[in-house]
């Protein structure tokens, strides 16, 4: 019953994503779709253009609502990141190797934050190499000054297409503020 409701909201989503600006990859064979299905809020998947064929569906642990909001493809539609509004591993994205017989997930390294911060995939500057921006409130003990404890950077991910692992390659170095 939960592959065949899946698979009907998998084709309606894909559908009604494929207007959205960033859902489609580059070359146009692959989409993130936003689903529902009985065991989950709101969920993604990764799928074919043509067909509907599902790569693969946002991991059971990973999300809690998590239409997507940010989809960032890579130039050759290889390597897709998706962010969604709300996380439960503390506000990173998943990034997927995306194939025509499925979807991997790369294992990411992001930077180690002492409380509650979103990583948000900005853009892509070459076949391998992502912006991220880092925004989020430190822990008042760990702030430099804790009545002011915002902190944003963006640091640069490297993908490593044959061991699927991503590492910070560069960061700026962080503002602290109101933002």
């Amino acid at each position: 019953m939960r592959i065949l409701l899946a698979n009907f909201i998998l084709t309606f989503g894909a559908a009604s994503m494929a207007e959205e600006p960033g859902f489609i990859s580059p070359d146009k064979t692959f989409v993130v779709a936003s689903i529902k299905d009985v065991h989950r809020n709101d969920s993604y998947a990764i799928q074919t253009t043509k067909g509907s064929k599902v790569l693969a569906i946002c991991p059971d642990d990973a999300r809690f609502s998590a239409s997507p909001s940010v989809v960032a493809w890579s130039p050759d539609s290889r390597i897709v990141a998706i962010h969604t509004r709300e996380t439960r591993h503390g506000g990173a994205a998943d990034i997927w190797l995306v194939e025509m017989s499925g979807a991997s997930p790369i294992a990411t390294q992001y930077p180690p934050e002492m409380g509650n911060f979103y990583f948000t995939p900005k853009r892509w500057l070459n076949a391998n190499d992502l912006e991220f921006e880092a925004i989020g409130v430190l822990d008042p003990k760990h702030a430099p000054d804790p009545e002011n404890s915002a902190k944003a950077y963006t640091f640069v991910l490297r993908i490593d297409r044959k061991t699927k692992k991503g590492v910070v390659v560069t960061m700026t170095k962080p503002q602290y503020g109101h933002f």
